[in-house]
């Protein structure tokens, strides 16, 4: 029998082998799938991205001083 998991993100119940492991967890694995995982890690990276790209922007083009970030 395949031991499944509901993913506390998109409320799924899939096979364990589409969860991350991680030892501190009581069963020995994340609590949201592979999948939300990468969609989560993508967000962080483009708002990452942006914080990045836009802050040297707006000093540049004095919409906000040195002092505001």
């Amino acid at each position: 029998m395949i031991q499944t998991k509901v993913c506390s993100k998109c409320k799924k119940s899939l096979p364990k082998i589409r969860f991350f492991r991680r030892d501190e967890a009581k069963d020995g694995f994340r609590n949201i799938c592979k999948v939300c995982d990468g969609i989560r890690e993508r967000a962080r990276k483009l708002s990452k991205l942006a914080l990045t790209s836009i802050i040297p922007v707006a000093l540049s083009n004095g919409a906000i001083s040195s002092e505001d970030h």
